[in-house]
């Protein structure tokens, strides 16, 4: 008689277990490109490292995910369980031959990985897809929508309206299902627009925005300089003002203040003397003119160089003064014509920085420095 009681009572769990048992595994499958096993390593107790299962549940309410517990057969180990973007993440030992899913309100279930697996290999992720057989519960209708966005500075916008981004480039709501345009943006990246759909699961959406060229950078938009520039020898100063993209143009303009030798004056040689020999009296004063503008192009060559070339006119005269205050120029030290420079120009952030050489006549050779300020 206790035996047949006993029966009927273990019949009558059976029934209540089975009838409590609200889902089904649907597949389980390798993601032999999905690297959460080796991001987040973990030795079960004879130190071997462990595999992850990525449990997703379909038709499962979200407050119903947390009851899951997991156990495994004789030989292999649970390591760690937890839930993370609607799914739940299991460590196991490598190995594994039955994962034993057990739920207080769901009922248990004992999925035989041979069934689906040849074998559990250490370190890598496998997903386990867990379907509810009823759905009473109208929060199902909403599933989490997560996007990883790099760079982490992106602005993630969903069917017209912006999401917060974390500042780890996460971005997560509870959307109903359906499907959502998406469009992320970031300075000096290139835009990813894209559609995802949200059925009866949580999705993951990862976003990894291509940064822009630095060629495109230089073609996208103006920059406008200006630098003061200064040489030596003799010294003078003036400024130089452009524009660029990839290509660009500039104006530079500079003198010493002196004008002296720009008019037509008597010349002499390197000595003194007239050409008809004569030797004026001088009283030792001595003037050097320089005086130049230049018009010339640029060119982007690398981040954060152009190269300069330029042409135009320009004057690097020597005088001396006799003592009747006439004035003289001094053959082989005074040349006026086609000023020429070639330099490059580097843009640090605003700040400009320029090195020229320049030449009057191809007699001459002097080195330019600018300073100036970008925008």
């Amino acid at each position: 008689m206790r035996i047949r009681i006993l029966l009927l009572l273990a019949f009558i769990i059976s029934f209540l277990s089975l009838k409590a048992q609200d889902y089904k595994v649907i597949s389980v499958e390798p993601l032999p490109f999905d690297m959460t096993a080796r991001d987040y390593i973990k030795q079960d107790e004879r130190g071997r490292q462990c595999a992850v299962f990525r449990i997703v549940t379909q038709n499962i309410a979200p407050e119903l995910r947390e009851g899951f517990h997991f156990e495994c057969d004789w030989n292999s180990f649970v390591v760690a369980h937890t839930l993370n973007e609607g799914e739940i993440w299991v460590w196991v030992s490598p190995g594994i031959k039955t994962l034993k899913i057990k739920h207080e309100k769901l009922g248990p279930w004992d999925l035989h990985l041979t069934q689906y697996l040849h074998k559990v290999e250490s370190l890598f992720t496998y997903r386990i897809v867990l379907q509810g057989t009823t759905n009473d519960n109208e929060e199902v209708a909403q599933q989490y929508l997560t996007f990883h966005i790099t760079p982490t500075n992106a602005m993630l916008e969903v069917d017209g309206e912006i999401w917060p981004v974390t500042w780890d480039g996460t971005a997560r709501k509870r959307v109903k299902e359906g499907t959502y345009t998406y469009l992320v943006q970031a300075p000096n990246y290139e835009s990813a627009k894209g559609e995802v759909s949200v059925e009866d699961t949580a999705v993951v959406v990862r976003v990894s925005l291509k940064t822009i060229p630095l060629v495109n950078k230089k073609t996208n938009r103006w920059e406008t300089f200006i630098t003061l520039n200064g040489s030596y020898a003799p010294f003078s100063m003036g400024f130089s003002v452009g524009m660029v993209k990839r290509y660009g143009w500039f104006v530079s303009a500079m003198t010493n203040g002196s004008f002296t030798g720009m008019s037509n004056l008597s010349q002499v040689d390197a000595q003194g003397f007239l050409e008809d020999g004569h030797l004026p009296m001088y009283n030792g004063t001595r003037a050097t003119d320089r005086f130049s503008v230049i018009v010339g192009g640029m060119m982007w060559v690398v981040e954060p160089l152009y190269v300069r070339v330029g042409v135009g006119y320009g004057a690097h005269n020597l005088c001396w003064q006799d003592k009747e205050q006439q004035w003289y120029k001094i053959k082989g030290y005074s040349f006026q014509g086609v000023d020429v420079s070639a330099g490059v120009q580097a843009h640090l952030g605003s700040f400009v920085l320029s090195l020229e050489a320049v030449t009057t006549n191809f007699q001459t050779v002097e080195g330019k420095v600018g300073v100036g300020y970008g925008f």
